[in-house]
């Protein structure tokens, strides 16, 4: 419901809740026992319901990608920079919460990550929703607006 809200609020979407589908076994990574975004994004893309323009899968599972030298890097979403296709996970929206709740950084990961969908990219500015996390979960704790940079690149102008 927070991810939901949050994509609402922000970018005015209207947002669909589909059935929950199991994942692709094709996305699991047996080595750490955790599931491949990017094979999971694979797997979303080609279900894009009619009438909509994006896809989000939400897990409760634990989520990773390839970050440079590293094959398997755990991490909170990762999404189509631009493209239809994102996934987020509250695996590791749990960890090392302190004065920001586990459900709201997930509200703020989904928000980040759909925003890659739109074609932003990672932003310098301190506290935007689009600030790279940096390998950092505590991070996005501090993100809740979105920049004047990455409005204007929506044509959010004022």
């Amino acid at each position: 419901d927070a991810a939901v809200e949050g994509l609402r609020e922000l970018y005015g979407f209207e947002v669909r809740v589909l059935e929950p589908v199991d994942h692709p076994d094709s996305a699991w990574y047996e080595p750490r026992d955790r599931w491949r975004a990017e094979r999971l994004n694979d797997f979303l893309r080609d279900r894009v319901p009619e009438g909509c323009d994006r896809i989000a899968g939400m897990t409760v599972q634990d989520i990773s990608t390839t970050k440079g030298d590293l094959e398997d890097w755990g991490i909170l979403g990762l999404a189509d920079l631009p493209g239809s296709a994102s996934v987020f996970s509250t695996f590791r929206c749990r960890r090392r919460v302190h004065d920001v709740p586990a459900v709201e950084r997930f509200r703020r990961v989904a928000v980040h990550e759909v925003g890659h969908t739109l074609g932003l990219p990672h932003c310098p500015t301190y506290g935007c929703f689009l600030e790279d996390a940096g390998g950092k979960a505590e991070t996005i704790d501090r993100e809740t607006f979105l920049c004047d940079v990455c409005r204007e690149r929506l044509g959010w102008t004022e």
